[in-house]
């Protein structure tokens, strides 16, 4: 089979979510405290259906809390209140058994560093392998070559051969298109992006970005990307949400944001910037 054949049959494998097309999450009122702090302060989002919604905000501001909270992967101890709206559920309300079967299938995360997202001792085969066979049923040669055609998508040299490597044989950009590639092994509706290309030097971050923007463009896939860096929103996000002290201080399209923000705080962060977005266009 050829490369693009693979990447062919990539691209077209049918949704595992029972529900089709694009899927969006509604955030509604959402509240977290933690040893009487509140962190996480009536947080309200729509994150639009195929399109990439981006988080900012400098570090503590509760984006990334925001983005774990999802998925209930927040800190033990916490009080949380509001809704997560997804395919007509609360998953704030799931039990442990439903959470777990929304994670990596529905919904699937790529964290900020891509060495601590592997076992150093396992194969990428058999990291890539174990979340297929166990959302999807598939054997193992059925999750082999889905891994194979994964690989090929996000252009990882020798796919075949890439697979019996560990991950300390690839450089920390060719790890991030990997788990990139993992996270989409189960066809999910939402991927959420957390710094993704923090640890990269920006030649690398800049294929990283195209790849999450092609791959949104392309599969529909609806993504959340988490950065604290405008430079990186202002390049992928449709719409902009900046987050201050647990709350979202300003909601918009990126050029409405980016260009013309109504919060001090969001023109604070752009004044912040070592040099001006130009070459960002209107929608």
């Amino acid at each position: 089979m050829t490369m693009q054949n693979r990447k062919n049959r990539a691209m077209e494998r049918e949704p595992v979510a029972e529900n089709t097309g694009p899927q969006g999450i509604e955030i509604e009122h959402l509240n977290l405290e933690l040893g009487g702090k509140r962190l996480l302060d009536d947080v309200s989002l729509h994150v639009e259906a195929g399109k990439v919604t981006g988080l900012a905000g400098e570090s503590g501001s509760g984006k990334s809390l925001t983005s774990y909270s999802i998925l209930q992967l927040y800190p033990e101890g916490s009080s949380v209140s509001g809704k997560i709206m997804f395919a007509g559920r609360n998953l704030l309300a799931l039990d442990t058994e439903e959470i777990t079967e929304v994670r990596g299938r529905q919904i699937a995360f790529v964290f900020q560093d891509p060495s601590s997202s592997f076992h150093p001792m396992i194969s990428i085969l058999g990291q890539m392998t174990d979340h297929m066979r166990y959302h999807l049923h598939m054997n193992r040669q059925q999750a082999a070559e889905r891994a194979q055609e994964l690989l090929d998508m996000v252009e990882i040299p020798d796919p075949h051969g890439a697979l019996h490597k560990y991950p300390h044989q690839f450089s920390g950009g060719q790890l991030q298109r990997i788990a990139i590639a993992s996270a989409l092994a189960c066809n999910p509706k939402v991927i959420i992006a957390d710094e993704p290309t923090t640890a990269l030097d920006v030649t690398v971050q800049a294929g990283i970005l195209q790849l999450l923007r092609d791959l949104c463009d392309r599969l529909g896939t609806t993504i959340i990307l988490v950065t604290h860096d405008l430079g990186v929103m202002s390049a992928l996000a449709d719409n902009v949400a900046v987050m201050r002290e647990g709350h979202i201080v300003e909601f918009g399209t990126r050029y409405q944001v980016l260009r013309e923000p109504k919060h001090p705080y969001t023109r604070s962060l752009i004044d912040a910037l070592p040099m001006n977005m130009g070459g960002f266009d209107d929608e």
